[in-house]
């Protein structure tokens, strides 16, 4: 986890369990997830919590928060893998704009979550959106005409905000509006392909700090395995413009890749482009990389 994904699912996990007001239940819980608890303590029960849970690692917290948020049964949480997760809400009249932005946001790595198509239908439905909600990297707003009037909508946006987590309008007959207003919005969606769409939305996430780092790791692994020469060199390309969002051992990620992917190897851009990300990794960290020539220095 990210400190900023630690500070919320400690603030969900202590805010939750001290609903339950009851000592030995708290203590119960804590303890069965490995989490220390003592007899001694001088204070408040939400405040015990926290200190309870705050030095443990990642995975502890993750389990105890997905239990207390009423989804242990690993079905329950809707994303597919640990690509970069986007909640898209949208009016149910909509649902086929948000299909085919979700289909072409895969090609960058991102595991979008709609959820007329995402949730098995004997699953329970408030419990896989709320699990969505509470563990998506982001959220982006498909505004249709009905949206400020969805009581589902305007809940699910006002959660992805309690979170503190980037939050996108996408803006197509509708303007953007309160909280919701007050952040950068993808404009014109209504005359854009879902394509360029998609990538529109992926070039703003890419700008913010919430997102950025995590998106473009998503995106070097989906590089990493690209399918097709395309893929390779547009997605090679979005990371050059975006060098600085990378390190050394991504860099080296991908070259391994190209030494296993012929996709890689034969594409047009590819080694360009990575050259050019590596290049500018070396000159901030102060590194010269070696000569390839066979001429001696000298």
């Amino acid at each position: 986890m990210q400190p900023g994904q630690r500070v919320d699912a400690i603030r969900r996990v202590a805010t939750r369990l001290a609903s339950t007001d009851d000592w030995l239940e708290v203590d119960l819980v804590l303890e069965q997830f490995g989490f220390p608890t003592t007899d001694f303590w001088q204070g408040d029960m939400r405040s015990y919590i926290v200190d309870s849970l705050k030095d443990e690692d990642d995975d502890k917290l993750a389990a105890i928060d997905q239990y207390l948020m009423g989804h242990s049964r690993p079905g329950d949480v809707p994303w597919e893998d640990e690509r970069f997760r986007l909640f898209l809400t949208h009016v149910a009249t909509q649902k086929q704009a948000a299909h085919e932005l979700k289909s072409n946001l895969r090609f960058y790595g991102v595991d979008a979550f709609v959820a007329h198509e995402d949730i098995q239908p004997a699953k329970e439905w408030l419990v896989v959106v709320e699990s969505a909600l509470h563990s998506c990297d982001a959220l982006a707003g498909l505004l249709h005409k009905g949206f400020r009037a969805s009581d589902w909508c305007d809940q699910e946006v006002g959660i992805a905000l309690g979170r503190r987590v980037a939050v996108v309008p996408i803006q197509f007959d509708l303007l953007p509006y309160g909280f919701f207003g007050s952040v950068q919005a993808v404009k014109n969606a209504a005359i854009q392909e879902p394509g360029t769409l998609a990538l529109n939305l992926i070039n703003v996430l890419l700008k913010d700090k919430r997102t950025s780092e995590k998106l473009a790791g998503a995106i070097v692994d989906e590089l990493a395995g690209a399918t097709s020469f395309d893929q390779a060199n547009r997605l090679s390309r979005i990371l050059a413009q975006n060098a600085a969002l990378l390190s050394k051992e991504q860099t080296e990620q991908l070259r391994k890749a190209e030494r296993e992917n012929d996709q890689l190897q034969r594409s047009y851009d590819f080694d360009k482009h990575l050259s050019s990300i590596e290049a500018k990794i070396d000159a901030t960290s102060g590194f010269s990389r070696p000569s390839t020539s066979d001429e001696a220095p000298f």
